[in-house]
């Protein structure tokens, strides 16, 4: 048996009313899945570059079918409950949390969280760039293959690339400091520029030099709603969303009162024995397969 978690958008375009209308056995192909463990069982869940197939026209599909055609079990529908959908200030205060608070958890056990903190962006960090050539599909980082660009997810790239910011930062509250990461979109709303009108328009084609646009992020006082994410061997605060702080202006703190915590680049370090926040679960959708086969389809 795998379970199968999609989360977010995906979830609710999870099209049961299809599934159901379909002739069965039913072969669903999931993309960009992250593979985890929970209580010793391994699941896959959704990201934000996912995406769900339904009977693939693929060959694989077909071996699968044929495979299972004579021991056909019903898709079994499991009643979930769904929440409703938060207002603005309800989304502004989800599991508020201050930035030392943030630091004390095991992000390794809050991936599926979002959290919001009000800070401000006190310092830029381009040392690994300010944008990168993304896939337009998933806007996952692409790989030079000659004169062609690879996306581990969609394969070779018939169209070309596109620019995509990708920002180290730091952010301040009167508790402390920390990294963050921030991409695409939810760095064009804070400068009302996208991407691509600087690289191509204005000819900032070098990741290392930073627009003077992008100095405009420094000062800025946000709720910001972030989530942590793995990247290799780290685990990135990503900066999914920002609100406007409608009721005051961040004070920052003081050098004189408030001691710093210093982060490694866009990384958070671990300390699995630190006290949890109880926090929130966001709506989601669980698959159970009951055949504990994982088939490959390239």
């Amino acid at each position: 048996m795998l379970n199968v978690t999609l989360w977010g958008e995906l979830g609710e375009k999870f099209d049961e009313n299809a599934i159901q209308a379909m002739s069965e056995p039913v072969v669903v192909a999931f993309s960009a899945m992250a593979a985890k463990q929970y209580m010793g069982g391994l699941y896959v869940a959704s990201s934000s570059g996912s995406s769900y197939y339904l009977d693939p026209d693929i060959a694989e599909t077909k071996k699968i079918k044929t495979r299972f055609s004579h021991s056909i079990q019903a898709v079994d529908f499991i009643a979930g409950s769904t929440k409703p959908v938060l207002s603005l200030e309800e989304q502004k205060i989800t599991n508020r949390t201050t930035i030392v608070e943030l630091q004390s958890l095991n992000p390794y056990q809050h991936q599926e969280t979002k959290f919001t903190v009000k800070a401000t962006i006190t310092k830029l960090d381009i040392q690994q760039g300010w944008f990168y050539n993304a896939c337009p599909r998933c806007y996952r980082q692409l790989k030079q293959s000659g004169t062609s660009w690879w996306c581990d997810s969609h394969g070779h790239l018939t169209t070309m690339p596109i620019s995509w910011y990708k920002i180290n930062a730091r952010i301040e509250d009167n508790t402390g400091g920390m990294s963050i990461v921030m991409f695409g979109k939810t760095v064009q709303s804070l400068i009302n520029k996208p991407c691509s009108i600087l690289t191509i328009q204005e000819g900032y084609t070098d990741p290392t030099v930073i627009p003077p646009i992008l100095n405009q992020l420094k000062g800025i006082s946000k709720i910001f709603v972030i989530q942590f994410r793995l990247r290799g061997a780290f685990i990135d605060a990503v900066v999914v969303k920002t609100f406007d702080d409608d009721m005051q202006q961040m004070l920052l703190p003081t050098p004189t009162t408030t001691s710093i915590v210093e982060l490694p680049s866009s990384s958070i370090s671990l300390d699995p024995k630190t006290p949890q926040l109880e926090t929130k679960k966001t709506t989601k959708k669980q698959l159970i397969f009951t055949e504990p086969i994982i088939e490959e389809v390239k």
